[in-house]
């Protein structure tokens, strides 16, 4: 079922009828954007990216596992606490088990909903001490269903060790959280979490073991950085192994599910991952399926200026990959909304066009998109074209409207006629980020 795109609150039913002789009048008044290599490009545009990718990295990964596997670790890691010398045998069994293996089968366990709660504690803790960096899309997955507060601890650390800051936010809530139903694994959990300070990235400022006010004020910082880059502060960039992208590329093939549950949990995945999955992520706007582009298109836009800023630091010129994609009317406001996120000022060009010559949803992608992108470069032709009472959507008018806005007047705004007040602050949201544009 084609998923309904987020520009109207309703759906205007003149969006194709849009570039009447009125329009057309304003367009010769405003100076119109010369038109983008784009248009020309062929229809069939569309490739096999996942699929193809999948096929290369076959025989990577983490593998398939038996019910025996299963229940050979569930054995290992009970004996491997029971103490003496038969403690110690099992331990160093699973010490010295194949990673790739042994994250499988712990996964796999953490990942059944009917595995008891003490088998799942500890093929957490293992997953921390020798969970293979293959793991890392699924183990970032069971951030959205572990409630266990001790579990959570582990899984930060687990990703940590392999250059995600995801669990950090886990860390935070717990420090936070002063009273809970259950008081003792609350405090425990609280107690774990402070020894699990200690490895965050440390630099000049900040050693671990300080104290608990400088340990707070690091995490601090380090899940800003964390959420304004998708990169670990004073740490070496994540250079992704093959087994590692292919478990990401599994994750990504999730996107061409009909059943939205897949699709979400990929989505929830993708948006927390180190920036190294931008690479992988932005190629699969160009997939033959239908889902995976759209799907593809919003997890981008979802992340937002991390994107970007990725972008700038590797040179990378993300507003060409989206030309391609452009030349589609059935993926247009989805490429739009993802090239505005982004915050990259290289991208206005393009939406100053569709913003002239699109129809009433194309236009409104534009100008939502130009709010959040566009700078100086462009302001005085957006200027004149608000000026001179075009045919606009009351969504894309108060979007050019807010980007003429002083940041600490947008409250004072009046909404446009016919705009929903969600979508008003929706927009406003977006006028207050343009501050950490890249």
């Amino acid at each position: 079922m084609k998923r309904t795109l987020p520009y109207f609150h309703h759906r205007v039913a003149l969006s194709a009828l849009f570039v009447g002789a009125a329009g057309i009048a304003v367009l010769g008044a405003c100076g119109k954007s010369p038109e983008p290599a784009n248009v020309a490009q062929p229809v069939e545009i569309w490739r096999a990216v996942v699929s193809d990718q999948l096929a290369d990295f076959a025989e990577e990964g983490l593998p398939e596992i038996s019910s025996e596997e299963i229940d050979d670790v569930l054995e290992s890691m009970e004996l491997a606490e029971a103490g003496g010398q038969m403690s110690k045998r099992f331990r160093t069994r699973l010490e010295q088990a194949d990673p790739l293996q042994l994250s499988a089968v712990l996964l796999a366990i953490v990942e059944d909903r009917t595995s008891e709660a003490v088998d799942k504690t500890r093929a957490y803790a293992w997953l921390r001490a020798r969970g293979h960096e293959a793991m890392l899309p699924r183990l970032t997955l069971r951030l959205k269903y572990e409630k266990d507060w001790v579990a959570n601890v582990d899984l930060a650390l687990a990703l940590l060790k392999h250059g995600s800051g995801a669990g950090l936010q886990a860390l935070q809530h717990i420090l936070a959280t002063e009273v809970t139903a259950d008081q003792a694994t609350l405090e425990y959990a609280r107690f774990r979490t402070l020894e699990a300070l200690a490895a965050l990235p440390e630099n000049k400022q900040w050693q671990a073991g300080t104290g608990f006010d400088a340990d707070w004020l690091r995490l601090l910082d380090v899940q800003k950085a964390w959420d304004q880059n998708r990169q670990l502060p004073d740490t070496a960039a994540v250079n992704p192994s093959r087994a590692q992208r292919a478990e990401v590329w599994r994750m990504m093939a999730r996107l061409r599910s009909q059943p939205l549950r897949p699709v979400d949990d990929a989505r929830f995945v993708l948006v927390r991952m180190p920036n190294w999955v931008f690479e992988p992520l932005s190629s699969t706007v160009l997939d033959e399926n239908r889902y995976v582009r759209e799907h593809a298109l919003q997890t981008l836009a979802w992340i937002g200026y991390p994107v970007g800023r990725w972008a700038q630091q590797n040179g990378i010129d993300l507003s060409a990959r989206y030309q391609t994609a452009l030349a589609s009317p059935g993926v247009r406001p989805r490429v739009m909304e993802a090239m505005g996120a982004s915050g990259l000022a290289s991208m206005q060009t393009e939406l100053v066009y569709w913003l002239q010559n699109g129809n009433l949803e194309e236009l409104t992608a534009a100008a939502d998109a130009l709010l959040r992108c566009a700078n100086e470069a462009s302001f005085a032709e957006l200027s004149a074209y608000l000026a001179a009472d075009a045919m606009l959507s009351p969504e894309a008018r108060y979007s050019l409207q807010l980007l003429f806005t002083e940041a600490d007047a947008v409250s004072e705004l009046t909404l446009a006629t016919g705009l929903d007040a969600s979508e008003g602050k929706r927009r406003q949201q977006w006028r207050l980020q343009r501050s950490e544009r890249p």
